[in-house]
């Protein structure tokens, strides 16, 4: 199938059809769980079938929270795209020529797995929901729990749109999954789920939304923007390595 035609099989949603899906969902109170597959998820999807694409992005895997086996994260994306309700993908229309080819190895994977995602948007979901007002005033009737490196820098950016943070945990890499899970479980005063932690986050939401039948929310790069106006991907990975290396040392 030609990757125009392949990408049109799931029905494409925008930002304003996932806040009523939000919306629906909360008021429900119905799981409902967003996963983000970007160039990290893919690669690691891909492997070993498509080991160059992994190869390429290997750098930033430390980074992006994969501290286990390879052969162990394919497993866990592959079950994750099946489980979330809305999968952002990047697409052939895409605009640099890196996500083009992240599109293309998104269709090789989907393929070998014979499965399409019913429900789809950008993989830019996040930073779209975050400049989106309607967005925001959906949050605000919500209990939120913030998950990731920088949950506690969030709280203040949260409570400034008037949100009402109740939760805030760590995760750094896929071997603390279980254990913040378990935080999530236990604790019932929070209703929708904010994650920015890599890979695990994309494993993460339609676990954690399924098991307390509540919202969970993939929200990637989009967190870092938002503590940090002048956030750079590249540079703060740079920056991350440096810092971890010399924790190490």
């Amino acid at each position: 199938m030609d990757p125009i035609t392949f990408f049109k099989q799931g029905k494409y949603v925008e930002p304003y059809h996932i806040v009523k899906m939000l919306e629906e969902a909360s008021s429900r109170k119905t799981a409902l769980s967003l996963s983000r597959f970007g160039h990290t998820e893919v690669g690691y999807a891909s492997w070993p079938e498509n080991q160059e694409w992994t190869w390429n992005i290997e750098y930033f895997s430390r980074y992006a929270g994969i501290d286990v086996d390879r052969d162990i994260i394919k497993a866990e994306l592959t079950s994750a795209i099946r489980e979330a309700d809305i999968v952002g993908l990047y697409y052939p229309w895409d605009g640099t020529d890196f996500d083009k080819e992240c599109s293309k190895a998104t269709h090789d994977f989907l393929e070998r797995i014979q499965y399409f995602p019913p429900i789809v948007c950008s993989n830019h979901i996040g930073v779209q929901l975050a400049l989106f007002t309607m967005f925001w005033d959906w949050l605000k009737t919500q209990r939120v729990a913030i998950v990731g490196r920088l949950a506690q820098d969030a709280i203040k950016v949260f409570g400034e749109k008037g949100v009402t943070v109740t939760l805030t945990s760590n995760l750094e890499g896929f071997s603390q999954v279980d254990d913040v899970y378990q935080k999530l479980l236990g604790f019932d005063d929070w209703d929708v789920a904010i994650i920015s932690a890599g890979v695990p986050a994309t494993i993460f939401a339609p676990k954690i939304a399924k098991a307390t039948n509540k919202i969970a929310l993939d929200f990637g790069h989009a967190l870092n923007m938002l503590v940090d106006e002048n956030y750079q991907h590249d540079k703060t990975v740079h920056e991350w390595y440096l810092t971890n290396q010399q924790n190490h040392e």
